[in-house]
């Protein structure tokens, strides 16, 4: 038959619905006929047992005017699916109908003539809520909470009460309107069990299963074996007859339901009594080995324990004699089960593991911790080279200690023991941004006001860097500055470099936004440290050459790091420049949002990146120069730094008296962890402008001019009188690279580079 033939049937609640055949089944078996007995899987997980009344195709006909049962039921036809379906609400149908229109059959519910989308009650043009569970009868929500007026019974509640809808009727599903709550109960997926646990399941259980090791398959053994020869055991005064072989059953079942190997144990050693030999024997003078007698107890028809043969015992308990003695074995004199002996590590083996693990630990440390280019103040984990590799290192550690009985596996797992990370070039998270983000709704209200006004600043920065961006403005130039993670050389495949301490290397990048120009100013720690006097020096640099070319403002974004941006140290330069500038009139800094600071600079860095990943081999920092210049196909412009080109702008800012000044002209106070932009102008020379927000609509004065002196009399040092020295250690492993019996540096140019750094 069609599998999508309509069916009526009247379930054994009384209601009455129509389905399709495919989601029957048909009790006996039979064809589909009148009367027959079916049931249906409903999505509540239980079945729906109901009578066939009628179906497609056996509805008999008076008139010619009769539909068949598929149109005159068409809005009750439903299948599992299409009632899952409605569970997430249906579809919205066109409500073009004449007004006037009237149902045209005698009942106030003909099903034949009403409209989808309203209501079925007589006169009622609401939209639909939900069904009569009894007569299907289509209703808004008014109508629905009253008694229906066909069926005369009241329409089921759709209450939840604790959590569980108390209406469970197939017809239970949503029309239209809001949904109602919806409990879904979700069967957590029972874990995947090993071949191991499944044999030592099968084992306790009784059940057939294959050994681990040999595949063989070993039989069932929660069986009944046959009984004893009763007549015999009754002559010896056992009860061996009194055991049914339904309280036998009942036994065996009991027996292998205990959870573990220990309380079976426990259960023969209550059930099996043993005494002294009843009597010996002597042969040649010779006496028996026979040390004590064993005597089997079950449990009756009312519980008593009854004696019976030990084959009767073996075989109701399906065992065999080794698993009584092993059992007897294991009991103390005191009367206690001793422990299981099997697994767990024996005190030579755990020595030799402490001594695998300590060997581990040594070599691991050997490896020099890296300086991070991010802010990981609060992490628990330290950082090893982002050249490094836990294969790489165990490669290293065969290699040095020659033991191939350690393996990969072991050496891992002491590595992560360590907390120990690779330094991997990635984006900040923000920390405020995550827990808001997995914070429980009590944590979330608490953190509100905070977050949202944390996203308020990250928006307005970034709108603020597009409308700059977007204008159309020739004299003005639009930039982003970033310090670029530290670059340690020499770099090479090397192992030894791996434990060694390397030279750090600097590249400083500023990004013109509007024509995608990259500035890259590059030193080593041989040269200049990192800090706000080196930032502030280049940043000097680039406003000179784009002062040379007639540029009348500048905008730069920013990171809010404070140990090299967020100073006074940086404003300090900014005064002093624009005042002493040929064309540049004004200078506008902008800070990005704590942990928002992505730009067009990591975009370049990245591209670097990939450059030196892929040129293998680099021993010396000018080779870098080239390499950074031709990462991409339009060339980066790369400076290289030297000591002399760094000024002392910390002691200018000092000589200025930036810090001093802790008010401003508005009686803000001055906060500079809290500036989000700084402006200053040409004219005003002993003002700064800035912003605790990007939202505040204008701006603060710094007034520096509480003296006489002008500006153009603080003129800044140099920041070095002589190179900076590098640090005992390191140079002591530099040297060693090149100095070694297999050096890794082995030109003499770049020996000598080494050689000659100060320390």
């Amino acid at each position: 038959m069609d599998p999508d033939l309509d069916v009526l049937v009247e379930w054994d609640d009384h209601s009455q619905n129509v389905v399709i055949l495919k989601d029957l089944v048909i009790e006996d078996g039979s064809e589909l006929k009148k009367g027959a007995r079916v049931r249906m899987w409903w999505i509540d997980k239980t079945w729906w047992n109901g009578t066939v009344i009628t179906f497609e195709g056996e509805v008999e006909s008076d008139s010619d005017d009769d539909l068949p049962l598929s149109h005159i039921l068409k809005k009750t036809r439903t299948s599992c699916e299409e009632l899952i379906n409605l569970e997430k609400g249906l579809e919205e149908y066109d409500d073009d109908r004449d007004e006037d229109y009237m149902p045209s059959s005698d009942s106030e519910h003909s099903s034949a003539v009403f409209e989808p989308n309203c209501c079925g009650r007589l006169n009622c043009k609401r939209e639909i809520f939900a069904a009569c569970p009894q007569c299907l009868t289509m209703m808004c929500h008014d109508h629905f909470i009253e008694e229906c007026t066909l069926c005369k019974t009241q329409s089921v509640s759709t209450t939840v009460e604790e959590g569980k809808i108390t209406n469970k009727e197939p017809e239970n599903y949503i029309i239209d309107g809001e949904p109602r709550v919806h409990v879904e109960i979700i069967e957590a997926p029972s874990p995947k069990k090993s071949r191991r646990a499944l044999v030592k399941e099968g084992r306790n259980k009784g059940l057939p299963y294959a050994s681990e090791k040999s595949g063989n398959f070993v039989p069932a053994r929660n069986q009944l074996g046959d009984r004893c020869n009763s007549a015999s055991c009754e002559r010896r005064g056992l009860s061996c007859k009194s055991l049914t072989e339904n309280r036998r059953s009942v036994i065996l079942k009991a027996y292998y339901d205990m959870p573990s190997l220990a309380e079976k144990r426990r259960w023969l050693t209550t059930h099996v009594v043993v005494t002294a030999p009843f009597r010996t024997t002597v042969h040649q003078d010779v006496r028996s080995r026979k040390s004590r007698t064993l005597h089997y107890y079950l449990p009756g028809e009312t519980g008593e324990l009854v004696q019976i043969c030990r084959m009767m015992f073996l075989a109701t308990t399906g065992i065999s004699e080794r698993q009584i003695r092993t059992a007897l074995q294991k009991m103390t004199t005191e009367g206690v089960m001793d422990d299981e002996k099997r697994g767990g590590r024996h005190a030579l083996v755990k020595e030799r593991d402490n001594l695998i693990r300590e060997l581990c630990k040594i070599h691991i440390n050997r490896f020099p911790r890296t300086e991070s280019h991010y802010c990981r103040a609060t992490s628990r984990f330290e950082y090893l080279s982002g050249d490094l590799t836990v294969s790489k290192m165990y490669e290293m550690f065969r290699k040095d200690t020659g033991r191939i009985d350690i393996s990969l596996a072991t050496y891992y797992r002491v590595f992560k023991g360590m907390k120990l990370k690779f330094v991997r070039l990635k984006k900040d998270m923000c920390g405020l941004c995550e827990v808001f983000r997995t914070s429980g709704e009590e944590e979330k209200k608490r953190l509100e006001n905070k977050y949202m006004g944390h996203i308020a600043e990250r928006n307005a920065v970034r709108k603020l860097k597009e409308m700059i961006k977007s204008a159309d403005d020739p004299s003005h130039i639009l930039a982003s500055f970033d310090l670029q993670q530290v670059i340690y050389l020499p770099k090479s495949n090397r192992c030894e470099v791996f434990y060694k301490r390397r030279l750090s290397n600097y590249n400083f990048t500023v990004c013109n936004i509007k024509d995608k120009k990259v500035q890259c100013y590059l030193w080593h720690e041989g040269i200049a440290a990192r800090g706000a006097n080196e930032i502030a020096s280049h940043v000097h640099n680039f406003l000179h050459k784009s002062d040379t070319i007639g540029v009348k403002g500048v905008s730069f974004f920013a990171d809010g790091c404070s140990g090299q941006n967020k100073n006074s140290i940086l404003p300090a330069m900014l005064l002093k420049f624009v005042q002493t500038s040929t064309y540049i009139q004004e200078i506008t800094l902008y800070f990005f949002e704590t942990s928002h600071g992505q730009n067009e600079g990591d975009a370049v860095h990245s591209t670097i990146e990939r450059a030196l990943k892929r040129a293998g081999e680099i021993l010396l920092p000018s080779q870098l120069s080239t390499l950074i210049r031709m990462a991409r196909r339009d060339p980066y412009s790369v400076t290289e730094v030297c000591t002399q080109d760094i000024q002392d702008w910390k002691a200018f800012s000092q000589q200025l008296g930036v810090l001093r000044v802790r008010i401003s002209e508005e009686g803000d106070q001055i906060d500079w962890t809290n500036i989000m932009q700084l402006r200053v102008k040409k004219g005003e020379h002993m003002k700064l402008f800035f912003k605790l927000s990007h939202i505040q609509p204008l701006f603060s004065t710094l007034n520096l001019g509480g003296r006489r002196n002008s500006i153009s009399e603080f003129i800044p040092e140099r920041a070095y009188s002589s190179p900076p020295r590098l640090s005992v250690d390191k140079y002591s492993d530099l040297k060693s690279l090149c100095l070694s019996d297999t050096p890794v540096v082995r030109s003499p140019e770049a020996r000598l580079f080494y050689a000659n750094l100060s320390h």
